[in-house]
């Protein structure tokens, strides 16, 4: 049995889909499961990763679990999943983490979650692998507004690259982590197969949409604001930012081969995941 967390997530559906069509037995945990819509196959559970009595009964049974947790508390979630894990006698942790952990100037408040929740795992006693995806390349959705309404996007730094990844990659890179033996004590970065800068993706949205995207660039501190307005904590705005401002000097600007090596494909381009989603943006 394999327990997803973050499950209702853009990989966590993904990957919860992706091993129920692989055959295996795969629980997926939610805070409303009624409400989730899981793939067939999919055995749900209810639980909160902040409530650390639920997780007991959430784990029975189970061998692996994916760790994937959102928010300012994501890292207390983390170390209290492995905490139960280990209680339950899970056999291996796949934890998503970020490229920028292997980035030594990175200092921001997410990277140091992610740093400290590594520590976690691999001070668990248990089995371990680390996936460490870079953007996303569906960073890009809240564009749509913008795009559908005004025919361009408003975006700091647009010219800086990076190489995006498909979180359909992360997925699959995940399912085969978790399935696959020979993986324990690996952190693997992962990416998408060339740096691709903001403008370059407006200018590939505007050939898969068959419209003119433009891209304006807005200062740090009116995206901060934007960011903040639309909900986001101020802290995980100064993040987000201090990531794309050192994008094109670090690790996310590199190409890595391990979509490849553990998919056995190329990681998908950025075209291709504007064509599967280009409804969103019409």
């Amino acid at each position: 049995m394999i327990l997803v967390t973050g499950a209702t997530g853009t990989v966590g559906r993904e990957l919860a889909g992706e091993l129920a069509r692989r055959g295996a037995k795969v629980r997926a945990l939610s805070r409303n499961p009624a409400a989730a819509a899981f793939p067939a196959g999919v055995e749900t559970v209810a639980a909160d990763l902040g409530d650390a009595g639920m997780l007991g009964p959430a784990l029975a049974g189970v061998e692996r679990v994916f760790m994937l947790a959102t928010g300012p508390a994501r890292l207390g979630h983390e170390t209290s999943l492995v905490a139960a894990a280990r209680r339950a006698g899970v056999a291996r942790l796949v934890k998503l983490s970020a490229l920028t952990v292997e980035d030594s100037t990175a200092d921001d408040i997410i990277t140091r979650w992610h740093r400290a929740a590594e520590q976690a795992v691999t001070g668990s006693g248990l089995a371990w692998t680390i996936l460490r995806p870079g953007a996303f390349m569906s960073n890009t959705l809240p564009w749509a507004g913008m795009i559908r309404h005004q025919g361009q996007v408003f975006a700091p730094f647009p010219g800086i690259p990076t190489a995006a990844i498909d979180p359909a990659d992360v997925a699959a890179s995940a399912a085969a982590v978790l399935l696959e033996d020979g993986h324990e004590g690996q952190a693997y970065p992962l990416t998408g197969p060339e740096p691709i800068s903001a403008r370059d993706q407006s200018a590939t949205l505007s050939q898969v949409l068959g419209r003119k995207v433009g891209i304006t660039e807005i200062p740090p501190q009116a995206a901060r604001q934007r960011m903040i307005t639309a909900g986001t904590p101020a802290q995980i705005a100064d993040a987000v930012l201090d990531t794309l401002a050192g994008a094109g000097t670090g690790p996310g600007a590199l190409v890595q081969p391990a979509v490849r090596q553990l998919t056995g494909r190329p990681p998908h381009t950025f075209r291709d995941w504007a064509t599967r989603h280009a409804a969103a943006f019409r």
